[in-house]
């Protein structure tokens, strides 16, 4: 199967709270609040969103020669004057690599802001080196840096993917 398109796909991702420096992984609210992908890549055997990982592994076919842009948006304040930054992660389940998405910091305590990561763009053809991504399943993560830092609502992801053939 091979998607000779484009593709929007909005996640909503659990992270409500407050969240201490270190490495979280987070969770996937499933269904999806958004996407066109093809149903069988979002339900069928091997779904790409599940609610531990995004399964490229299963997928690659529907993603090999294509271009895939993520984008994460949180509204979310810092706690502490000593956090430092606040990054969104892709994480390999088999644990062998991460993938920083983006890193955002803000010198204010206790203001609420809504924070966008991202663009980060995966090109994935046989000549990338991001093809070897598409052969792996990812936890959605963040990496706090320095304090606390307090979620008001969940994050969106939009990952979008368009055909390169």
């Amino acid at each position: 199967m091979r998607n000779y398109s484009e593709s929007t796909s909005v996640l909503d991702i659990s992270a409500i709270g407050i969240f201490s420096a270190t490495l979280h992984d987070l969770s996937l609210n499933i269904p999806t609040l958004y996407s066109d992908l093809d149903p069988n890549v979002l339900t069928g055997t091997n779904p790409i969103f599940t609610t531990d990982f995004i399964d490229f592994s299963n997928n690659q076919g529907y993603f090999k020669d294509s271009l895939m842009e993520v984008y994460v948006s949180a509204k979310l304040s810092f706690e502490l004057n000593q956090t430092d930054s606040i990054s969104f992660v892709f994480d390999n389940v088999d644990g062998s690599s991460q993938i920083l998405l983006d890193t955002r910091s803000i010198n204010e305590t206790g203001v609420v802001k809504t924070l966008c990561f991202g663009p980060q763009m995966f090109v994935f053809n046989d000549s990338s080196p991001d093809s070897s991504f598409i052969e792996d399943r990812w936890r959605v993560g963040i990496d706090i840096c320095g304090g606390d830092v307090n979620f008001l609502e969940n994050p969106r992801m939009v990952i979008k993917q368009k055909s390169i053939v």
